[in-house]
Parts: structure tokens; sequence; C-alpha cells
């Protein structure tokens, strides 16, 4: 390996978005993956997941066709064609990437790489070790799947969300240990291909990060398509026999299906990278410590995404990439988790921004809200969509939007709005000045953000 000014190890979300910038602003930049350029985002998580996602939408939406005045018969899942649709647009998309860097004359090394002092990076290849040095150096080596024991994951019977985007067939039965976003979004997803799917949460709700309404609307939509859902649950006792998987959880209750898949989390990927050998700090779990500039304690080290441990989102690890890139090349940026959209991309979605209510509360502010629920908007009526509301938190102070929380139609679409609003320190007022098309879903935000003030036109505020 020759000197570069930038070396990048892992080539992700964070790893390469931080290549392709790095070389923007007329770095030398190596990036280094030992799998794949797209990391879990592209390879194993967000885009397969959603490709999956849109392939059942359209069925559960082709199913309603009679609400639209279009008769449909004889609608079926034709998985093995899902399948290969979901594998090509990975693969376009890795071809994409694979092609900037070679635009950016990014110097790719797929390999192993490691830490190993004082700006020195080594790298296992397939024919043998190679070394290298470089000015700077930034981690992003991501995270994967957790794999409790007592949950006994043999990848067959047993899986996780890795192994179940490659299933050859759509299960008869699926339970799903773990109720957030992941284990949601599947078992939305195989409901829709025609699952008899069992939601096991240990938590007293769904998707417990969000709002408790959010969590109590999804519930109910769930039950209404026939998911079982088992809320604050311990599974004690899990055993394979006969091809099928049998839980028992502390309340007595005996789970059985044919696969099981194990959503309860993510670790981080750091060891063996060469941490201490680097002089760069990290908690008990591997995750690494940064300051909002994304350096870590080692000078010219720096870290973004999943590695920290902290929020992993695709979306979090580029914008950290960037960051990190900017410091490393000489500015004086930094990151904030305050404005973060999380998007759920179950039917119906969910998306949010910034503080909950009771989070704003609790942080001493004197909260008040607005709400519109889109049985109330025409343009949710028109595509026979009416589920859910839009929350709007504010600053009754300052009038400043703090937050906003949403479930409903395309919601993941419209939420960027509120996220400038709390990134901008936008008001309520700010926000009821700025004309938002009609008919379209986004007028849900208009109302919410007028219902703050009890001057929403298409609902009756008390």
């Amino acid at each position: 390996m020759a000197k570069f000014d930038i070396t990048i190890i892992g080539g992700g979300t964070g790893g390469y978005v931080s290549a392709i910038r790095a070389a923007q602003l007329g770095a030398h930049v190596a990036l280094i993956e030992r799998d794949e350029v797209g990391g879990t985002c592209l390879l194993r998580g967000c885009i397969p997941t959603k490709a999956f996602l849109a392939t059942a939408d359209v069925l559960a939406r082709t199913k309603e066709a009679e609400k639209f005045g279009v008769e449909v018969s004889d609608v079926r899942l034709a998985y093995p064609k899902a399948l290969e649709r979901k594998n090509a647009i990975v693969q376009k998309l890795v071809g994409g990437i694979h092609s900037l860097l070679k635009a950016h004359k990014v110097e790719y090394v797929q390999g192993e790489g490691r830490l190993l002092g004082d700006g020195r990076v080594g790298v296992t290849l397939p024919q043998g070790q190679a070394k290298g040095e470089s000015g700077k150096i930034i981690v992003a080596t991501g995270s994967q799947a957790m794999r409790p024991a007592m949950f006994k994951v043999d990848g067959v019977n047993v899986i996780t969300s890795t192994e179940a985007l490659d299933l050859k067939e759509v299960p008869k039965s699926i339970m799903i240990i773990g109720g957030a976003y992941v284990g949601c979004e599947f078992a939305s997803m195989f409901r829709d291909f025609g699952s008899e799917v069992t939601i096991i949460e240990l938590l007293p709700q769904l998707i417990p990060t969000e709002e408790r309404e959010v969590s109590q609307t999804l519930k109910s939509e769930f039950k209404k398509r026939g998911i079982k859902i088992l809320t604050g649950a311990k599974i004690t006792n899990m055993d394979v026999s006969d091809g099928k998987v049998k839980a028992a959880t502390e309340g007595g209750e005996v789970i059985e299906a044919e696969k099981a898949l194990v959503a309860v989390g993510r670790s981080v990927v750091s060891e063996g990278i060469g941490l201490d050998d680097a002089g760069v700090d990290h908690d008990e779990r591997g995750a690494i410590l940064v300051n909002d500039k994304m350096e870590t304690s080692a000078p010219g080290i720096y870290a973004v995404g999943d590695v920290l441990g902290k929020v992993m989102l695709a979306h979090v690890a580029s914008m950290q990439g960037t960051v990190a890139v900017a410091n490393a090349l000489g500015g004086d940026r930094t990151f904030s988790y305050d404005a973060i959209p999380y998007c759920v991309y179950t039917r119906p979605e969910i998306a949010s921004v910034g503080l909950k209510e009771n989070d704003a509360k609790e942080a001493g502010f004197e909260v008040e809200t607005g709400k519109f629920r889109f049985t109330a908007l025409g343009k949710a009526m028109i595509i026979e969509d009416t589920t859910g509301f839009v929350k709007v938190v504010a600053d009754k102070k300052t009038e400043k939007v703090l937050g906003a929380s949403m479930i409903g139609p395309n919601v993941t679409d419209i939420i960027h709005e509120l996220v400038l609003a709390v990134h901008a320190g936008i008001t309520v007022e700010q926000l009821a000045e700025m004309i938002h098309a009609h008919p379209t879903l986004s007028e849900s935000i208009h109302e919410a953000d007028e219902a703050v003030r009890k001057q929403a036109i298409h609902m009756i505020s008390r």
C-alpha cells in the first residue's frame, strides 16, 4: 500500500461516503473493506428489506383494488421473482458505488483492515499481509445482528435478519423475537407475504422508542391484519425439534413456528481491528468513544457510524462521515444528534424527529402540542389510507418546534419538513406561513402545526 492522506477502514455507508467526500476535497484516499461496499444497509439491511416491503405493499394494495373501482383476480405473491428483484436492486447499487469510487480515484482495497498505531494501517489480503501509512484514519466498521446464546441461532430454523433476506421460500409461520423497528418491519412484510406471524417483545410496547400512541396505533393495525403480539413477554426457553421452533415465556405461553427471527438489537464490529494498539478508547461493548468532531482519543483517528454504538442508522453514519472528513482535512465541523429522522417502514409507516412530548417535559420545557389525524385529510381519503396522525411538539415560551411523531401513509417521506424545523429552530408560526400544496399528505404537517395554536382549519380544536 502507498501512503494516503486518509484511509477508511470499512466500506459501509459511513465508510464509502467518507471516501468519496475526502476525494472530492482533494485527498488521496484508500478504502479498505473485507466484504463488499455498501455494508449492512445495502447488503443486509435498509435496501433489501425495503425492496421486500415494497413488494408487500404492492401485494396488499392490489388486494384492495376494488376500493378504487378496479377489478383484479388471482392476486398472489411470486416470491422467487420478488427475491430476484431484491437482489438485482442491491447489485445495481453496489455497482454504482464501485463506479463512484473509481470516478473519484479512491483506492479500493478488499481485505481486512487493522490499526497498527502511529498512522499505520495493516491489511490482510488473500495473498498475504500489507501495510501502509496514512495521514488520517477513519474507522467505520459497522455492526452486526446480535445472536444471544439462549436463542440458539442456527441460521436455518432460528435466524437473524441476514438469513431472513435470503430465504428460498416464505415460511408458513414465523415468531419474531423483538418488537423494535427491525422486528416490526419483518412482521409487516411476512404477514403480507402470507405467513402466520407472532411478535414477542420484552418491553411493554412495540417500537419502545416511539410515542406510546404511535405504538398503540401500530399494535392495533397489526392485530387487524392477524399478527399476534405479546408485549412484556420474556422467553425462558427455546428449542428446535422436527423442523419447528418452540418458545416458552415467563407467563406460561408456548409459541410454535416454522422459523424464529431473532431481532433483539445489533452489536458493534470492532474486535481485532487494533483499537488498543492504536490507543483508541472504547467502552466494554467495543464501541468507540468520540467527541462531536468524530475524533477518537488517538490523534488523527476518527470513527463514524454503527461502531460508535449509538444511533445505528445509515443516514447518521453518512453525515458523521462528512463531518469526520471535513475535520481530518483541517475543518471545524461538529455532529449533533438533535434532529435525526427515525423511520420505520411498516404498514402503516412511522417517523419521528427531535423530542417526544414526555422527553420535552422531562427536559424542562413547557410544552404545547398539535395533532392532526389522516381521517380528515383529502389526499389520505383519495389513496384509501387514513390510518394514523401527525403530532407536533413545541416549546410554549419560544414557539420553536422541538419534535414530531407521525404514523400513517408515506410518513417516512414527509418527515423531512419537520427535521428541517427542528434543525433550524423554526417556530410554529414560521412553519404555518409555509404554503403546502393541495391535495397532499404534507398538508397534515401544516394542520398539526396550526393545531398547536388551536387554529387548524380542518378539525375542531378544543
